[in-house]
């Protein structure tokens, strides 16, 4: 992983071990809990490459899922149980299907406040996604999905967002990066 990402030390370690224990899940280790994420950092960071490539390198199928094409059920648009039917359309004979991985980025834009319509509406799409999160049963064309041995990474800017010591922050890198002026160093 240190060879395809620069820097991001944090959230590469944070990856690596939920994608870890999702490869002891998928080999068989029943006792070893389930470890969704949340990435926060601004766009263009390297969010999706980063679960992209670690789920590569484990051999986990991934799909990346944009949250702000998202509606409601019965509402125009693609409904959250459609992210569990393409990793099955894309990876179907996959033989550790089960555990995939599924990142869903922007997921911040269904907090955004708008008008009492929107928000009635992100409440809704919030809710689907937590529905396939504790986990469901989803039809799909060739068999039933049990979404609770997916691995779900949330990502986003999370603008105004404080940042913890003990948080997982993908940092801004190259051409993000503020100058700042060199520390001084007490002598």
């Amino acid at each position: 992983l240190d060879k395809a990402i620069i820097g991001q030390s944090a959230a590469k370690q944070a990856v690596a071990i939920a994608l870890w224990k999702q490869q002891l899940r998928a080999a068989g280790d029943t006792v070893v809990p389930r470890s969704n994420l949340l990435l926060y950092g601004p766009t263009g960071c390297g969010k999706t490459a980063l679960v992209q490539e670690a789920a590569r390198l484990v051999g986990l199928p991934f799909v990346a899922y944009d949250a702000t094409t998202l509606s409601e059920t019965g509402y125009k648009g693609n409904d959250a149980q459609d992210m569990v039917k393409l990793l099955h359309s894309r990876h179907g004979e996959h033989k550790k299907l089960k555990y995939g991985v599924i990142f869903i980025d922007e997921v911040d834009k269904l907090a955004a406040k708008g008008n009492e319509t929107r928000t009635a509406y992100n409440r809704g799409t919030q809710h689907s996604l937590l529905k396939l999160v504790e986990g469901t049963q989803i039809e799909t064309e060739h068999c039933t999905v049990d979404t609770s041995d997916l691995l779900f990474i949330f990502g986003g800017a999370f603008t105004g967002l404080v940042k913890k010591e003990n948080s997982v922050a993908i940092n801004p890198i190259g051409f993000m990066r503020e100058a700042r002026a060199p520390e001084a160093s007490s002598a």
